[in-house]
């Protein structure tokens, strides 16, 4: 109301476990299919989840009505113009591939985040961008996008807002990726999720694991 720029940041804390269903809200699992459909990276015993994961897409429902009810706030106050929207992610959910589940894995699961851009007549609708961005590239992307200049002499992560605007700047070429530690509270080892180091590249993931096993996957194939 004041007509001065703003930031805000909407965290929902689902669709986090526990998936049960006295946190799933109301209303949002009838909207689940009865069946869910497993990628065949599921191996047969690894379909038991931690809780019903029809309850996971019930949150996940709920979130999807609460980013739609802040579109229309913003579209009704004629704010949408000249407001940038960026929805996307921590990390993602394993959900029984390669036998695992939750997170702090170099799969693609966990790692290939969500991640859309709206600014309505800055960038083409339905546009999209194979453009490698990491987290540590919305501070420096939305500082460009705003005309805003850093106040820090260095930063991390890349200036990716030509790639969002569809001008086909300077991207990088691979990410470091990588689990430090084998529990996110304190510095465990090997258990129960496993150190490793990663580099992805558009094509192609390389995982060097703790233990000395390494993997590469081909992520166009």
């Amino acid at each position: 109301a004041a007509g001065q720029p703003f930031f805000a940041v909407v965290s929902p804390h689902p669709p986090h476990q526990p998936w049960i269903e006295s946190e799933s809200p109301a209303g949002c699992l009838e909207r689940v299919r009865k069946e869910l459909v497993r990628p065949p990276n599921v191996p047969p015993e690894g379909m038991k989840a931690r809780g019903d994961l029809r309850l996971y897409y019930a949150m996940l429902a709920s979130v999807d009505d609460s980013v739609g009810r802040m579109l229309n706030f913003l579209k009704e106050s004629g704010l949408e113009e000249n407001t940038i929207v960026v929805f996307s992610s921590d990390h993602g959910e394993m959900m029984g591939s390669h036998g695992k589940w939750e997170k702090m894995s170099p799969y693609e699961e966990a790692v290939r985040v969500p991640l859309m851009i709206r600014w309505p007549g800055r960038i083409a609708a339905g546009s999209r961008s194979d453009a490698l961005f990491t987290p540590m590239d919305h501070l420096p992307t939305l500082l460009s996008l705003a005309g805003v200049r850093s106040p820090y002499s260095q930063i991390d992560g890349m200036d990716l807002s030509g790639a969002v605007l569809g001008r086909g700047a300077r991207e990088r070429e691979a990410a470091l990726m990588a689990n430090y530690s084998s529990h996110w509270d304190y510095f465990h080892s090997e258990w129960p999720w496993p150190e490793w180091r990663s580099v992805r590249s558009k094509q192609h993931t390389y995982v060097k694991w703790y233990a000395g096993n390494e993997q590469l996957f081909d992520n166009s194939a």
